[in-house]
């Protein structure tokens, strides 16, 4: 896939409903778009889509989140309590929250250091 994304990609983000919020704080070619749900279940609920390149160290920690939460319970758990502890401490602040289950998860912390030590 090419980076930044092509026109194509971009205008299907559009049709679809998607708004470019910004880039990662952590990294400027993580790009977020974002889609609020307004009505249904999902009602003002954000789903994040992140635009990154094959080689993007967040992108792999997220990939690893989902294998290791699908199929290991201490994992699932770790994350679960991560999340649901900073929702509680964001102040319906979108940013706090993503911040703060960084801060809190074992299992974050324990992929931050695999991908920091260059292994993959």
């Amino acid at each position: 896939p090419a980076f930044p994304p092509s026109k194509g990609v971009i205008l299907a983000l559009l049709n679809c409903g998607y708004y470019f919020s910004s880039s990662a704080a952590l990294d400027l070619k993580d790009l977020w778009w974002v889609k609020i749900f307004t009505d249904g279940l999902l009602k003002d609920h954000k789903l994040v889509v992140h635009i990154v390149t094959e080689d993007n160290v967040a992108a792999k920690i997220l990939r690893d989140t989902r294998d290791l939460c699908n199929s290991e319970e201490w994992a699932f758990n770790d994350y679960k309590e991560a999340k649901m502890s900073a929702y509680k401490d964001s102040d319906g602040q979108f940013k706090n929250y993503k911040m703060g289950k960084g801060k809190q998860s074992k299992l974050l912390a324990m992929l931050r250091e695999k991908y920091k030590s260059g292994s993959s």
